[in-house]
């Protein structure tokens, strides 16, 4: 019988069947547009046996986001941002009785106006957060079957709530993998809003909106060249934001020169996007001289990667070196 050993349930027998996507009741307010109010939820993994993770194992829970221990000084508090009209009465005074929501409990992160943390410093720079995300980001990325869909889906949903409570608390690297998750419509246009609307249907563009807003933050940290050049993308097809090809040209620069000693999936991927760049004129003079070069920095960044386990390049890595031979024929070499 077929195991992974990051799924190891603690039980003999399998429980019953829990929900991938299950909601504690509470959530979290960040002062962050962004991230806004996050549910606080449970947390759980496949029961492991069969082919994981395109099976129907049950899930076994085994925590809660934050830890229900760190959850203290509930507040009651409700969702005002129905889109109702302040004046709604045209009487130009903002006089109007505020649609009313059911109070429930919930807590407020992060106080600006004090600059202090009311709560919950358990996971204060969201690493935590930001790891359980990506386990089910994977998870979700990992299952194909289409008998599976939905739980492929509502394991995108957990990542971006446990993404949104990693950004909640600053950490850029979440804002990076929101990025992904808004950029590539993971969850299939169903997204978190609040814990009173907790999945609203999001257009293509706004989407886009989320997405550039997520990599543009991300790109405050030095020397994240992923979201240097996953910005690029985006400004280069006018997505969430004005199309300019200089400026994408000059972020997938930036993200060669910020990755360029330490990451080269990351420098190879910049460097074939400067390849198409020069190649096709975009941003730029058409150079097939400068294309040529950057396929060829592409090609070895990419053979690094592919060759270090990240499959996930190979196609790139093919682009780079059917490149690098139109640009050798162009040029007669």
């Amino acid at each position: 019988m077929a195991t992974n050993p990051r799924r190891i349930s603690r039980f003999t027998n399998p429980p019953p069947d829990i929900p991938i996507l299950e909601l504690t009741g509470d959530w979290i307010e960040y002062d962050d547009p962004i991230a806004g109010i996050v549910p606080c939820i449970f947390l759980n993994y496949p029961v492991v046996f069969g082919s994981y993770p395109n099976d129907t194992t049950p899930r076994d829970r085994f925590d809660t986001y934050p830890s229900t221990a760190a959850l203290l000084f509930p507040e009651e508090f409700g969702d005002t941002d129905d889109g109702a009209d302040d004046d709604a009465d045209n009487d130009g005074a903002d006089n109007d009785t505020m649609p009313t929501a059911t109070p429930r409990r919930g807590y407020r992160q992060y106080n600006s106006s004090t600059d202090s943390y009311t709560q919950d410093m358990q996971d204060p720079d969201g690493n935590m957060a930001l790891r359980i995300g990506a386990d089910f980001y994977t998870e979700g990325f990992e299952t194909s079957l289409l008998a599976l869909y939905q739980n492929r889906i509502d394991c995108f949903r957990v990542a971006e709530i446990m993404y949104r409570h990693a950004a909640g608390r600053g950490n850029l690297d979440a804002f990076m993998n929101l990025g992904y998750v808004y950029g590539y419509d993971r969850c299939d246009g169903s997204y978190c809003h609040s814990a009173f609307d907790l999945h609203r249907g999001e257009t293509q563009e706004s989407r886009d909106a989320l997405a550039y807003q997520c990599l543009e933050r991300a790109t405050h940290r030095r020397h994240n060249g992923e979201a240097l050049y996953k910005l690029g993308d985006l400004v280069k097809r006018g997505r969430g934001c004005e199309r300019d090809l200089a400026r994408a040209l000059s972020l997938y620069r930036q993200a060669f020169e910020s990755s360029r000693h330490d990451s080269p999936r990351v420098w190879g991927s910049a460097a074939l996007r400067l390849g198409d760049a020069y190649a096709d004129g975009r941003g730029c003079d058409v150079d097939f001289a400068e294309a040529l070069r950057w396929y060829r920095l592409a090609d070895t960044g990419l053979t690094l990667a592919v060759d270090a386990g990240d499959t996930w390049y190979e196609r790139p890595l093919f682009h780079a070196r059917a490149s690098i031979a139109d640009m050798e024929q162009e040029l007669g070499l």
